[in-house]
């Protein structure tokens, strides 16, 4: 007699049981989880991102491994929303640095455009600053720390004075621009 009262019992609790999985559910009442309203909100920004940068990766390994991050977070689980968060803050601070830095880069390249001009042909400043554009437009494609190197290295002015010696002297120029020239300008 008691296992018919406990088999009876078992099947009311299933029967409930079954009746709250079978219920719809509310949409309205679904959205109220916050975890997920986060988590939806991180995943479409990080998403943005991708949109936005993924095109503009190419040649560029750390904004490459940057957007691999980024990709990578966008699918983790609402569990793992903290460390979206900080895949994202990291990637904005990144990329706030390089595209500073190559807006720094761009101003220095139309420096160096509109110097070139005023030198004489093939002087040894000429050459000098020619030099600076080239290594300064393969650096946009180098880590946030070289491109800050090459700008601090290709931002000095020419160390030659050409109206008082105008021999081309290739080798001795490309000694110097190679090591970098720091200027003590009192900072």
């Amino acid at each position: 007699m008691i296992i018919v009262w406990v088999l009876l019992l078992c099947g009311v609790l299933n029967s409930m049981a079954a009746e709250d999985d079978t219920q719809a559910v509310d949409p309205t009442t679904a959205r109220n989880d916050p975890l997920e309203e986060a988590d939806e909100l991180e995943t479409s920004t990080l998403k943005a991102y991708l949109a936005q940068y993924d095109r503009q990766c190419s040649g560029n390994s750390e904004l490459s491994s940057w957007l691999e991050r980024v990709r990578r977070a966008s699918k983790m689980s609402k569990y793992k929303l903290a460390e979206k968060i900080q895949i994202r803050i990291g990637f904005e601070v990144y990329n706030e640095r390089r595209i500073t830095l190559e807006a720094e880069i761009d101003d220095r390249i139309e420096d160096l455009d509109s110097l070139i001009p005023q030198q004489e042909p093939n002087s040894r400043c000429s050459i000098f600053y020619q030099r600076q554009r080239n290594l300064l437009k393969k650096a946009k494609t180098l880590t946030n720390d070289k491109k800050e190197q090459k700008l601090k290295e290709n931002s000095v002015s020419c160390p030659f004075e050409d109206y008082d010696d105008l021999r081309n002297d290739k080798e001795e120029i490309e000694d110097v621009s190679e090591e970098p020239l720091l200027v003590n300008n009192g900072c």
